[in-house]
């Protein structure tokens, strides 16, 4: 993917997320925003796998300069901006593994799920 196609696609999921924030104070959008984020999420995990989606998300909603909550390695900062970000995606998608979508829990398994939490 193009560095000018990665920048704009998290500004603009960076942006709809700020709207919703807003939103969320008068109106919960929750149910409505899940599916467009898992929808996001997939897309981004078919193109650059599973590692590199966790980094991006890391990236838009975890990584907090003021908190100190960045990422290091060997003693080094890295995926200090998006740019590094790209890079870091770019060169885990040569290694990536084909995604499949995750399937929902049977009726079954929930109960015995249910089962083991309430013994």
């Amino acid at each position: 993917m193009l560095l000018e196609v990665f920048k704009h696609l998290l500004e603009k999921i960076q942006s709809n997320d700020k709207t919703v924030d807003e939103f969320y104070q008068k109106l919960d959008l929750t149910n409505i925003t899940n599916d467009y984020n898992e929808v996001i999420t997939i897309l981004f995990k078919c193109y650059y796998g599973d590692e590199a989606e966790d980094w991006i998300s890391w990236f838009l909603y975890e990584r907090d300069e003021e908190k100190g909550l960045l990422a290091w390695q060997d003693g080094k900062e890295i995926c200090r901006n998006v740019e590094e970000l790209w890079e870091i995606c770019e060169e885990l998608k040569k290694t990536k593994t084909e995604y499949s979508i995750p399937q929902p829990m049977s009726d079954e398994e929930r109960i015995k799920m249910l089962e083991t939490i309430f013994k």
